[in-house]
């Protein structure tokens, strides 16, 4: 009897100390998963910042890219290109303008011609024409183009491209020369971005823009 009594305080006790470990094994196990939670909440904003800082410099990239395949473009057909993005968006377009007559260029050099300028008709050749966007996060924040003389008779003659949702044309020529432009993108977190395109020789470069706050 006394034998008994004994082997069930041992059960009791091994009962009970084995509920009290398990308990201390749950509580360790929750403040581990608190101390991966906080963790997480601080480096993550460190991890997630630089990756979307990634996107606008790959954007950047891409249009850079864009820009020197529409010049060759422009160059290998004979036709004026144009590049046009969607304002707050990642939405852009490229297109090719010309003269009924495709006598814009020589218009400019000077050669006669019985067309006045604004019976000059522009047309857009749909199958030429492709769109493409950002990618995601990114838009298009501003933009500085200078119309040069002949952007400027191209853009009476059509009646102004640039509308409201649409920017200012950036135009490629068939002897390689462009609209002198600049171009801002922005990601989620306010990270900017500019291309810059030179009209003399083309050549686009990108660059980090610091927005003061």
């Amino acid at each position: 009897m006394m034998n008994r009594t004994i082997n069930s305080t041992i059960k009791f006790r091994s009962t009970k100390n084995r509920s009290a470990m398990s308990g201390f094994t749950l509580l360790e196990l929750m403040m581990v998963l608190v101390l991966i939670i906080v963790l997480m909440s601080i480096s993550l904003p460190a991890i997630v910042g630089p990756l979307k800082a990634r996107r606008v410099s790959n954007a950047a990239d891409l249009l850079r890219s864009e820009f020197g395949k529409t010049r060759i473009e422009a160059m290998e057909s004979g036709r004026i290109r144009m590049f046009r993005f969607q304002r707050e968006t990642g939405n852009f377009s490229v297109q090719p303008w010309m003269t009924g007559a495709d006598t814009l260029e020589s218009n400019m050099l000077g050669v006669s011609n019985e067309l006045g300028a604004n019976s000059i008709v522009y047309q857009s050749d749909e199958t030429q024409t492709r769109t493409d966007t950002l990618p995601e996060g990114v838009k298009f924040f501003a933009d500085q183009v200078t119309l040069d003389m002949r952007a400027y008779d191209l853009d009476e003659a059509a009646g102004g491209l640039e509308t409201s949702d649409w920017s200012q044309p950036i135009l490629f020529y068939p002897d390689g020369t462009t609209s002198d432009a600049k171009i801002f993108i922005q990601g989620e977190t306010g990270f900017t971005m500019s291309i810059s395109l030179r009209g003399l020789t083309g050549i686009a470069r990108t660059e980090q823009v610091v927005i003061p706050e």
